[in-house]
């Protein structure tokens, strides 16, 4: 008969085994945090150019819409010397409390504007168990700039029949006519302004019913 010796695992080479998963272990748990931020990061990226094409088709239309009074006359946006300022705003902690009581709904799509000149939100929310939930918020600070026209002098010579071209001194656009409309937008609103990721836009609205005596 045969006399089997068992052998066991010491000590040292459990602790080994316990050493190596672990490592392993760390090394996979690692990879989470990871994988979440980069899931957060491309979920913004969907939804930020959405965010500011909707901010800036509304702004468009109200500033717009205010370029006439009730007769149809051309006149400097109401929309525009009641709700944005003329240069960036100074920034510092930006007016964003939600608790505060400073924002109004502007429209039923989301966006609010703060009682503070130039300072408005977007809110895309989502319905879970029959709850409106926000899924992504982004704050806007939206300021105009005088638009500029450029005329470019024409000048032919004529023996040779040349044309050369000069670039005048800009000229600056009535603020009925026109304006430079500036828009950054910060996320995420929870943190401070500082810590925010930033990206801004810049459109040319003209004024649709503006006529050549308006210039």
């Amino acid at each position: 008969m045969r006399t089997r010796v068992l052998q066991y695992f010491n000590m040292i080479e459990v602790a080994l085994a316990i050493a190596v998963i672990a490592i392993g272990l760390s090394s996979i748990m690692v990879l989470f945090p990871v994988g979440l931020n980069a899931s957060s990061a491309a979920t913004t990226d969907n939804n930020i150019p959405d965010a500011a094409e909707y901010m800036l088709s509304y702004l468009e239309g109200a500033v717009i819409s205010s370029w006439r009074d009730s007769a149809g006359n051309v006149q400097n946006s109401t929309f525009v010397d009641n709700y944005l300022v003329s240069s960036i705003p100074s920034i510092g902690e930006t007016p964003v409390a939600d608790d505060d009581g400073a924002w109004t709904n502007v429209d039923d799509n989301g966006i609010k504007r703060h009682s503070t000149k130039g300072y408005f939100r977007f809110l895309k929310t989502v319905e879970i168990d029959g709850v409106d939930t926000t899924d992504f918020a982004v704050d806007a600070l939206v300021w105009w700039e005088p638009a500029f026209a450029r005329y470019v002098k024409v000048t032919t010579n004529e023996a040779t029949g040349e044309e050369t071209y000069e670039y005048e001194t800009p000229e600056k656009i009535p603020e009925k006519a026109a304006i430079e409309l500036c828009m950054e937008l910060s996320w995420p609103v929870t943190q401070p302004y500082s810590m925010r990721e930033k990206r801004l836009y810049r459109l040319t609205l003209l004024n649709p019913a503006a006529k050549l005596t308006d210039l």
